[in-house]
């Protein structure tokens, strides 16, 4: 059976946190309007690795071929969008 498990996201650059295999990306939205959360759809039987969360700016550069887009969060410093970095 699949669930839906959160992800606190820190407003950084890049991020690596461990996460099941079997896990499709569902949002990126605001926790308490305090920071950014990432909820999964997993398999919890599934095996743990780890998930890269890259975050950019209006202007910064996106690796297209690697970067996966997953949302964007709008709070007072301006607008963050979120990608799964795949190797």
């Amino acid at each position: 059976m699949r669930a839906i498990w959160r992800y606190p996201l820190d407003i950084l650059p890049e991020q690596t946190f461990r996460a099941p295999y079997l896990a499709n990306v569902l949002a990126v939205r605001m926790e308490d309007g305090r920071y950014p959360t990432l909820y999964m759809l997993v398999d919890p039987t599934s095996p743990d690795v780890d998930k890269v969360i890259v975050m950019r700016r209006p202007g910064e550069e996106v690796e297209e071929a690697r970067d996966v887009y997953i949302g964007e969060i709008e709070i007072e410093t301006g607008i963050y969008f979120f990608f799964e970095r795949f190797q």
